[in-house]
This record gives C-alpha cells, structure tokens and sequence, in this order.
C-alpha cells in the first residue's frame, strides 16, 4: 500500500502539529473579553484572518482603544509564554491585554497609526535601514534576559531544514526551491552557516527568532504642542517587536542577522527590478550601507551589553555574517516555494551576496570589497 505524504510548503512545515486548543471565532472571544472585563456585547469582532500562522481578529466598541487578538498556530503557546514571562521585562514588547491558556489566546492593544518598519521603494529600504541601526541596546537588553528568566523554551526557526535526503522535501519543491537547495549544498561556506545557524550555534540569548522589518512597528511620532511647537514627549519613538511565535533560547547572532539579510534582501528586490527595466532605476542607497547599519548595530549592542551587570558578550561581526547568509538562503528558499516558478531574479542576486557573505564575512566588519 502506498504512503500518502502531506504536501511540505514552507510555511506549513512546522504547522503539522496544530494547535489543540479550540478554533478562535467571534463567539468564543467575546466570552473571553466579557470575563476580562470587557463588555462582551458591545463589541464588534471583525477582520478574521486565517493565515497560514495565526488566527487574528480586530476588536472595536466599549467605549474602549481597539485590540487584536491573536491564535498562533504554528507554535502553540510560545507567544503566550512571551507575554506572560517576559514582555515586562522587554521595552520593545507591546504589554497584553488578555491571556487566555484554553484558548491559547494573547489580546493586544492595537498602536493606531503604527506602520512596519519595511517600506516600499528606496526610500522605504532607506528609512528600515536607519531604524535598524537603531535597535541595538534594545536587542542587548532582550537578549540578556536568558540568565534573569526560568524555564525559557527552544526558540523555534521560522525556516525547515533543507535536506534534499529526505525524498518527500525533494519531491514536493518547486523548481525554484529545488534550485536553492542545490545552491546551498554546492558552497561549503553557505552549507556550513544555514545548518549551523538553524542548529542554535552561538552566543545562548532569549531571542526573537523571526525578526524582520515586518514584524516591527513605528510607531506614530510624539503629539506637537500647538503653542511652543514641541513634542509633547520628549522620549524618542521606540520600535516596537511583534510576532514573538518563534521566540525562545537561541543564538543572539541569528537576531541581528535576520534583521540584516531582510535589508539585504529588499536591496536585491529594488536594484533587480530597475536592472531587468521592469520600472525606472530607483535611486538606491549603496549596498554597503547595509553594512554600516549593521556595524552601528553591532556598536550599540556592544555598548549597551558592557553597561549590563553582569555585562553580557559582545557579538562579533563573522558569527552575525554566517547568521545573515544563512537568512538569506531560508528567506529565498520559503519564497521559491509558494510558487511553481523558477527563482526570481532577485532571489538569484541575494544567493550570490549570502555566498560572498559566508564566504567574506569581514564584510560585515567593513573588511572587504
């Protein structure tokens, strides 16, 4: 008899073991919300969405600011654990509103006006690039907690493993997943840093796990009084961490290397998309400065980390770089994946700079050419 195998797309790899908690719908969140204080009735619950990772709701009404609820699918209760245990301690982390176990429900104030930090066209690259450079100590801070909180989960990766062995990934990838496979397997250097960088090699941190410029929100700037023309806060716009499914104990360097191969990798959209006269060259930033933010990443994580008592280790730039390739090839090969296409032209770019990456990674440091 032949064995019926379960179609592998990347983004349900790790959903196999779906949540057991009950199927949030309408209903049963304004029950929760009612026991929470909230006046159940006066609610409107709308804009539910099945993505292939989470279940969200908008809730408006009461008289009160409008929340997002949220079932995660992929990992069940991570994200619950998050907020529970560790989003007081985090600066960056928005504060829940409502916890549900049962449910395996996290309800979050919405930020009006936030917008992600990924923007569209070189300016947008240009502004995540800025934020980015920006997000040290808070990653620092972050990061540390893993000697301060108890019994801290596995972070969990946002990407499979790719092992063309296993004959049901290989018989289930599109021609452009297969084609990063193959481009993974053939570098050594490249090889090396996805399956270490997915094996949790490096400095031990509570970490974020799948960070991204989509999953960080700015937030609108401070008010301005109408009389002196000041801010009314004099507190700088924090950047605010969403989306902690993934989060646990794992390599700091895989952090802050995400962050940056999602630079790398927009970059590569833009610059490609001029390139092929698809549309007008954008006035892109030089692709170094990529790596100037990160250098001024690593300058604020490091200062920030020997201000902490006990002060914590400092990353250093080749570590990150490995991280940031191996990004960078399971970013190409979930997006090769959704289609039954061949890779983009972009894709191609970004897995020939992950291998001058691995293979330089004093590029990171400004080494390099």
């Amino acid at each position: 008899m032949m064995t019926k195998h379960v179609p592998l797309d990347p983004f349900r790899f790790e959903q196999l073991r779906d949540s057991a908690a009950l199927p949030l719908d309408g209903i049963r969140l304004r029950r929760l919300l009612a026991r929470g204080g909230h006046d159940g009735a006066a609610l409107t619950v709308s804009g539910h969405e099945r993505s292939g990772r989470n279940r969200l709701y908008l809730v408006s009404g009461g008289g009160r600011p409008r929340l997002i609820a949220k079932q995660s699918l992929t990992f069940p209760g991570t994200e619950r654990w998050f907020y529970r245990h560790a989003a007081a301690h985090v600066a960056c982390a928005l504060t829940p509103v409502l916890l549900d176990d049962d449910l395996d429900v996290v309800v979050l104030p919405e930020v009006e006006a936030a917008v992600p930090l990924a923007g569209e066209g070189a300016s947008g690259l240009e502004r995540t690039m800025a934020g980015l450079s920006t997000l040290g100590p808070a990653l620092a801070s972050l990061h540390g907690l893993v000697d301060r909180l108890p019994a801290i989960p596995p972070a969990r990766s946002p990407f499979p493993t790719l092992d063309p062995v296993d004959v049901r990934i290989w018989a289930d990838c599109t021609p452009g997943a297969r084609e990063v496979i193959r481009t993974v397997q053939d570098v050594p250097a490249l090889n090396d840093a996805f399956h270490t960088s997915l094996a949790g090699a490096g400095t031990p941190a509570l970490i974020h796990g799948d960070l991204k410029p989509d999953n960080i929100l700015l937030p609108p700037p401070s008010p301005v009084n109408a009389t002196t023309g000041d801010a009314s806060d004099t507190e700088p716009t924090r950047l605010l961490l969403v989306d902690w499914e993934c989060c646990g104990r794992g390599a700091a360097e895989w952090d802050v290397g995400a962050l940056l191969g999602a630079g790398v990798l927009a970059w590569t959209r833009l610059w490609t998309l001029g390139a092929s006269g698809g549309a007008p060259a954008p006035a892109l930033p030089d692709p170094r400065a990529i790596f100037r933010s990160g250098a001024a990443l690593l300058e604020g994580y490091r200062e920030a980390a020997w201000g902490m008592h006990p002060p914590r280790p400092v990353l250093e730039a080749a570590p990150v770089a490995r991280h940031m390739a191996a990004w960078i090839a399971g970013r190409c090969w979930v997006e090769a994946g959704l289609t039954p296409r061949a890779l983009g032209p972009h894709h191609q770019t970004a897995l020939a700079l992950a291998q001058e990456i691995a293979e330089c990674p004093q590029l990171l440091s400004g080494g390099g050419a």
